[in-house]
């Protein structure tokens, strides 16, 4: 559960999913899911940043390399 993933922390609510481009992570992204935001660039990896609206889910930082796949389902 990624809820449950998120608050590991109480520092942050980021969820960094690092891999290749063999590696996919299945999101979804609508108005009730995940949406996409600036990329941004961390210890020189870029990552593709995306958020829910309702903040309740935190970031989820997906690795550039890595396949992200609009799956109609929350990972």
């Amino acid at each position: 559960n990624v809820n449950d993933l998120l608050h590991i922390s109480n520092e942050s609510n980021v969820l960094r999913v690092i891999g290749d481009s063999n590696d996919k992570v299945k999101i979804e992204l609508s108005d009730d899911g995940f949406f996409a935001e600036s990329p941004i660039l961390e210890d020189g990896v870029k990552y593709y940043v995306y958020s829910s609206p309702s903040n309740d889910f935190g970031r989820l930082w997906v690795g550039q390399n890595i396949v992200v796949e609009n799956s109609g389902e929350v990972i």
